[in-house]
């Protein structure tokens, strides 16, 4: 049985409020405690955050941060060998596209995760 989107949104809500403000988990964790599967919470969590309701950063392997609120977050990126270091929004804005079991950004055409491997939930 799958919870409605008021009821996800609700439980994580709760569940960030409870951390203190500030969640950090793996999407699949997060959706196997919810019972759902972790595509329906990865595309429920970019519905919220497109809504302005929840912001999440990405934390490589130990997943992603989910905060409340709308605040545009960005990191430094360290600099590779002879290269500059650069400012990046670590959810891209164009496309919101991240994996669900690891958190790294994605982009649109990629099917799998470059960081974890696992495949991406396909885009409608």
């Amino acid at each position: 049985m799958t919870m409605e989107k008021q009821a996800i949104l609700d439980e994580i809500v709760k569940r960030v409020s409870d951390a203190g403000g500030s969640l950090l988990s793996p999407v699949k964790e997060l959706a196997k405690s919810l019972g759902e599967k972790p595509e329906r919470v990865y595309y429920m969590i970019r519905s919220f955050q497109d809504k302005g309701q929840l912001q999440t950063i990405s934390r490589g392997p130990k997943g992603i941060e989910i905060r409340l609120g709308s605040t545009v977050v960005s990191q430094e990126i360290p600099a590779g060998r002879g290269k500059r270091s650069r400012t990046a929004a670590l959810v891209p804005a164009s496309t919101g596209r991240f994996c669900p079991f690891c958190g790294r950004p994605a982009e649109t055409n990629w099917r799998f995760c470059a960081r974890c491997g696992e495949e991406l939930p396909s885009v409608r």
